[in-house]
């Protein structure tokens, strides 16, 4: 009771906040109407469901609109996602197109400004930039690809456009909207783009291809580090958008998977025993004080047990199924399951860090979320099973007594069965962590891995697992060079 009670007085805060957000944008509504020449912006802050998220984004929002009201040049509108659109994008942007046009009907904008609840704007630099783009459409910090990549379906580099950096976030104006929106059909597109896998990547392509925008490249979107910017300069002066490491709190630097409770089970097979499982032990299994390795054999020689689920060539949902009963019978004490490939590189100190913000008591999945579907007509956000599943015990318990969480086959997907009963049966939080990865580092523009905290990597092929631990995972990560348009 006394947890529904405070759930419900956080909630109750979070309206009000909303509300009082809203009547300064009808304000500002209002100013822009009398004056021709007050630019007008609609901010969209697209948070995740989450109530330290929703917090934060309305922090965003609030001083947003408190930093407008010195600048009778534009008229700020600021929307919080979770708490204001009919359907939040979750793992693909195409969804915020038909949210955009919406608006567009009922109150235009000259400019639609979308960001995650990591950044920090600085209005009058972007005044100063919008009001010299005239002309633009689509605006961004560009990343492009220097080669073949398994996450844009190792597409040729001269076939891959500009996408947006969207730790960044990126902007529209309201004339590419009406003209993007009148080129989109939800299912056709949907029928033709079963997955999604880089929603920035995808949305940029579609919108070149179809609607004829181009992304703009723009050096006002900015990457904070711990003590440089992406320019090399260390100044934020210039920078209208400014994206900060994506934590709800200040994390606790000295958290250990000990400290914060975190149980590591590894999925292997008995082929893998000799060739990944001493990667693992070379690398960032030492760092797990808690862990179990589960294959389709008992190994006493390599510390291994059976997860009582015969091998499958593809899917696991069933030995994923068992080995979550298994560690809620597992007489250690834990509070986070941690379920990774024996293909896997993570690190661990970072992990333990950034769950250091959130209640081991709730029931939480995170992971890097992709989307099975391209609209928001049946599609299904999941956690990728390569880049590590991450649940608090609550969300473990859930899961294993739910009848809407089973397997119709031992080698369906673990992590699609997984989203679908999360997303769709329990209606539990399941958070992106953008810095964890499906794929290998090389997948990735150098671009969209500078300045971050990688969190895990996946598989080994044509990789060398140590190096590549060694480089991202295990000291601070490497910065990488930045692509700069010729």
């Amino acid at each position: 009771m006394e947890r529904l009670i405070s759930w419900l007085f956080k909630r109750l805060l979070i309206l009000i906040s909303l509300m009082l957000i809203f009547n300064t944008c009808t304000d500002g509504t209002e100013t822009a109407g009398k004056e021709d020449e007050v630019l007008d912006i609609t901010v969209f802050i697209l948070n995740q469901r989450h109530q330290l998220h929703e917090e934060k984004a309305i922090n965003l929002a609030r001083t947003l609109m408190n930093k407008a009201e010195k600048l009778p040049q534009m008229s700020v509108t600021a929307i919080v996602g979770s708490m204001s659109l009919r359907h939040l994008p979750y793992s693909t942007f195409f969804p915020l197109l038909s949210e955009l046009e919406y608006f567009e009907k009922r109150r235009r904008s000259d400019w639609y400004v979308v960001v995650d609840e990591f950044v920090s704007i600085d209005l009058g630099n972007l005044l100063t930039l919008l009001t010299n783009k005239s002309s633009s459409w689509f605006i961004g910090r560009a990343l492009s690809d220097s080669g073949p990549s398994m996450i844009h379906h190792y597409a040729r580099p001269s076939d891959v456009p500009r996408y947006p950096d969207t730790r960044a976030g990126f902007i529209l104006a309201g004339a590419a909207i009406r003209h993007a929106a009148s080129k989109y059909d939800e299912k056709e597109y949907a029928h033709d783009h079963q997955f999604s896998i880089d929603p920035a990547y995808e949305f940029a392509k579609w919108l070149l291809d179809v609607a004829a925008i181009e992304l703009e490249d723009s050096t006002a979107f900015c990457i904070a580090t711990p003590d440089v910017l992406d320019d090399g300069s260390g100044d934020t002066k210039h920078c209208a958008v400014v994206a900060h490491p994506p934590y709800v709190c200040q994390p606790d630097d000295t958290a250990t998977p000990y400290s914060i409770g975190l149980h590591v089970a590894v999925k292997t097979h008995s082929g893998n025993h000799k060739t990944r499982l001493p990667v693992l032990r070379e690398t960032w299994l030492p760092q797990a004080t808690s862990y179990t390795l589960y294959s389709d054999v008992t190994d006493v020689s390599e510390d291994v047990v059976w997860s009582r689920v015969n091998n499958t060539e593809r899917g696991h949902c069933a030995k994923t199924l068992s080995i979550m009963q298994l560690s809620l019978q597992d007489p250690r004490p834990w509070h986070w399951l941690l379920i990774v490939d024996d293909d896997t590189l993570v690190s661990l100190p970072r992990l333990s860090s950034l769950l250091s913000c959130y209640s081991s008591g709730d029931p939480i999945a995170a992971g890097e979320v992709y989307g099975y579907r391209g609209s928001y007509y049946g599609l299904l956000p999941y956690p990728t099973g390569g880049s590590g599943m991450l649940f608090s015990r609550p969300m473990v318990r859930d899961i294993t007594s739910s009848r809407k969480c089973r397997c119709n086959a031992a080698d369906e997907p673990d992590d699609m069965m997984l989203g679908m009963c999360i997303y769709s049966g329990l209606d539990h939080p399941l958070l992106h962590f953008r810095d964890m990865h499906q794929a290998t580092p090389g997948s990735y523009s150098a671009g969209r891995l500078y300045g971050s905290l990688a969190l895990s990597f996946h598989s080994f092929w044509l990789i060398d697992p140590v190096l590549e631990y060694d480089r991202w995972l295990h000291q601070a990560p490497h910065h990488a060079t930045l692509h700069q348009e010729l």
